[in-house]
């Protein structure tokens, strides 16, 4: 008997334990203020991202590449400030496969303002946004990226039918040199380029609705300029009417050749 296998096996067990229970207590706490929850008189149309609400989510991570996996919770916080103004945090806490390192991810906050609404009857909004991901992840343990990610852009809401609108936009993006000291300061570089997406999304029923979203992007480091195929797609069920809803989300990266599977619970307040 290996006895040091026996007590690896035995940490890593402890660890994911520990995942486990903080998923189940941030799950256990949304229900409670689910049902506190006061219906304000609106009924909450989620599948259309300018309408913008404060809520509280979960949802377990699981992210593969060739090299090595990332998986464990994500947690969202969004903060409608009015009904213009939206301000979401996520916080990931995940664990490496191949460095069997498990803790905080980099950190991502983004703001939302809405400065124009209903101005034609397909034209239902315009929003500037700002999105930051804050290295706080260890470049170390396979964590984080040890860069600050900077962008700014807009999107826009037309709405075709009832059910079917499309939620394009772009931003331009602004990456820092790599901070850890494991990458040569000669291979350091920034990036800038430019993000779009082209977010479409289609409502089967009041409760149930779906969002597909390509979000190629261009960037140049170091003078070579290189295109990122990505998208998202997640599918979304309403479980309480105004309170709480599922969902489903997979997020393929052509370039990088890596997939990230999510599914989460959102509680509205």
């Amino acid at each position: 008997m290996n006895i040091y296998k026996d007590i690896k096996f035995q940490l890593n067990n402890q660890t994911m334990n520990r995942i486990y229970l903080l998923f189940s207590l941030f799950l256990t706490a949304l229900f409670p203020l689910t049902v506190s929850a006061q219906h304000t008189g609106k009924d909450i149309d989620p599948s259309k991202p300018t309408n913008l609400y404060t809520q509280v989510s979960l949802a377990f991570d699981y992210k593969t590449s060739d090299l090595q996996d990332l998986y464990g919770g994500r947690a969202s916080v969004s903060y409608a400030i009015n009904s213009d103004n939206l301000l979401v945090a996520e916080v990931p806490l995940l664990r490496n496969s191949l460095t069997k390192k498990t803790g905080l991810s980099d950190i991502r906050v983004r703001y939302f303002t809405a400065v124009k609404r209903n101005i034609t009857n397909h034209l239902i909004a315009v929003a500037p946004f700002v999105d930051i991901t804050i290295p706080t992840g260890k470049f170390e343990d396979g964590l984080g990226t040890s860069s600050w990610v900077l962008s700014a852009g807009g999107v826009v809401g037309l709405m075709f039918s009832e059910q079917f609108g499309l939620f394009p936009g772009v931003g331009i993006m602004y990456v820092t040199k790599p901070g850890t000291d494991l990458i040569p300061d000669e291979d350091k570089f920034t990036s800038t380029g430019i993000s779009f997406q082209f977010n479409a999304s289609y409502s089967f029923d009041k409760d149930t609705y779906v969002f597909l979203n390509p979000t190629p992007s261009i960037m140049n480091t170091n003078g070579t300029w290189k295109t990122y195929w990505a998208g998202e797609i997640s599918f979304n069920r309403v479980i309480i009417p105004n309170k709480l809803q599922l969902g489903l989300y997979w997020g393929p990266n052509f370039t990088d050749k890596t997939n990230s599977f999510r599914l989460g619970i959102s509680s509205f307040l």
